[in-house]
């Protein structure tokens, strides 16, 4: 078979290269079915993503080198406390993607007083007004 055909045998029917053309992928997306297999990455694209994170797409667009480094993260999560390479490889690619969405926010040390002690009404001022009760339903 042609290079061209041994590639079209690692995709899946919705990925088949057009004709003429060449299947655009990140490098991410290589090395991930690489690391992970074909089949593993179409299974986890096919589950219903975690709150905030499009697999499809936010997987695909982290930097090659941090996917790297996850990946070595998951390897001595393995080996120190047993857990699988793949699961704890896609949790950590999720909390990336999840990161790189929604930054998390400085805390602000609470307001001081004259005293040296924290000024409990100027803290209650800065509170928002709604706290952070759950949403009704």
């Amino acid at each position: 078979p042609t290079a061209q055909g041994r590639l079209d045998d690692h995709l899946t029917s919705s990925e088949k290269v057009p004709a003429g053309g060449a299947a655009v992928r990140s490098e991410t997306e290589i090395y991930l079915r690489r690391k992970l297999s074909h089949k593993f990455v179409d299974q986890i694209l096919g589950e219903i993503p975690p709150l905030g994170v499009d697999r499809t797409v936010d997987w695909f667009a982290l930097p090659f080198g941090r996917v790297e480094e996850l990946l070595r993260e998951a390897q001595l999560s393995h080996t120190a406390r047993g857990l699988k390479v793949n699961t704890r490889f896609k949790e950590l690619l999720d909390d990336e993607c999840r990161n790189a969405k929604f930054p998390v926010r400085q805390e602000q040390a609470a307001p001081l007083n004259d005293s040296g002690e924290i000024d409990m009404d100027a803290l209650i001022r800065s509170a928002p007004l709604h706290g952070t009760a759950r949403r009704n339903r």
